[in-house]
């Protein structure tokens, strides 16, 4: 009975200690809880390249600490077909900072019942079922049929020969001639149209090396004062038309 007695007493200690930790941690989620709730809370967001940005309004009033940056970035990139790339940074304890750079149209697919608009890397911008007339980018026309419901915007076209097409494109744009015309007859042979030239391409050679390639010709033919009509860079030896 001394023994049962004694083992009573010495749990009586222990027993308040254990009510006294429940009782911190308990009251310590209540302060977690009450300042998630109104203090750590999102009500600043800015947002710096782009005026209008879809599905932003989901993260305001959203407790600062359930959320992730990178899923943020993830999910507006995903929603926004017109961004190229986006940074999101959190600042404690209410603030989001994103900073946009913006997707431009830099040629247009044509395909069957409309186009498709194309920023540089391949990434469809928007579609539309009507054909524009006038073309302030150049038009790419490709050697299959492709349609209007195969494709989504905000998706990066998985057409190799096309990507190509739109590299090629800027390499050329950046010595100062501007294309008017893509044609894609084939995977070897990609043929970019200029007023007064044409430059030919293939995907079967590395990219970066044929964009080096008719880069370095078109100066040196500027810096001599050749007038040219095409130039070919499909294979080891480029061919050069005057």
């Amino acid at each position: 009975m001394r023994i049962k007695i004694f083992i009573l007493k010495t749990l009586q200690p222990i027993r308040k200690i254990s009510t006294n930790i429940y009782l911190l941690v308990f009251v310590a989620a209540l302060i977690i809880l009450f300042f998630s709730r109104f203090f750590f809370v999102i009500k600043h967001i800015n947002i710096q390249g782009i005026d209008n940005l879809n599905g932003i309004t989901q993260y305001s009033q959203k407790s600062y600490f359930f959320i992730s940056p990178k899923e943020i970035e993830q999910n507006l990139y995903s929603l926004n077909p017109n961004i190229k790339s986006i940074k999101v940074e959190t600042k404690s304890p209410d603030t989001i900072d994103i900073v946009v750079v913006k997707n431009r149209v830099t040629a247009k697919l044509a395909i069957a019942d409309g186009e498709l608009l194309l920023s540089n890397d391949g990434r469809i911008i928007a579609k539309q079922r009507e054909k524009t007339l006038v073309h302030s980018v150049p038009i790419i026309n490709y050697y299959q049929k492709l349609y209007f419901n195969q494709y989504r915007a905000g998706e990066v076209i998985q057409h190799k020969d096309i990507v190509y097409s739109l590299q090629f494109a800027d390499g050329i744009n950046e010595v100062g001639i501007k294309v008017e015309g893509i044609d894609i007859m084939n995977e070897n042979m990609i043929v970019l149209r200029a007023r007064e030239s044409q430059y030919i391409f293939t995907t079967n050679r590395d990219m970066k090396a044929q964009v080096a390639e008719i880069k370095f010709i078109i100066e040196q033919l500027v810096i001599k004062g050749t007038n040219y009509k095409s130039i070919d860079v499909r294979f080891e030896k480029p061919v050069i038309i005057y």
